[in-house]
């Protein structure tokens, strides 16, 4: 396995950042062509490409940690990590554990399109609604 770690920096709570990417009902954040669901206490399955692969999955709430898979295991595992910076500063942690022969590049520009629609996602969350009427 390799272990690629990644980081961003976002404006805003922590508890807000890490109450999206812990949605797994609302995955727009993941690059396009990955789709997740439950499909059991604890279980995620994962689509992306031709692959089909079911994991286990833990949120930590408390720790505002999502992990999914298994060090043992020779697929895909990680961790995402919300850290809180200040009051409405936060940085998002992910590890990512790949399998061997996996192009590195590849899983990089993944990893940075995530956390980039993360951000965007955090922004709609917290943008004022431009249909109120005041």
């Amino acid at each position: 396995m390799t272990a690629l770690p990644r980081s961003r920096s976002i404006p805003a709570d922590a508890d807000t950042v890490f109450q999206i990417a812990a949605d797994l009902a609302n995955t727009a954040w993941l690059p396009p062509g990955v789709e997740t669901e439950l499909s059991g206490p604890r279980l995620l399955r994962l689509w992306f490409r031709d692959r089909d692969v079911e994991m286990p999955i833990m949120i930590d709430w408390k720790r505002l940690c999502v992990q999914w898979g298994s060090d043992s295991g020779a697929d895909y595992s990680g961790r995402l990590r919300v850290l809180r910076l200040g009051d409405n500063t936060s940085v998002v942690s992910v590890d990512l554990h790949v399998p061997r022969g996996v192009r590195r590049t590849r899983v990089d520009a993944w990893i940075d399109e995530a956390l980039t629609a993360l951000a965007s996602e955090v922004r709609a969350e917290l943008a004022p609604d431009s249909t109120e009427v005041t």
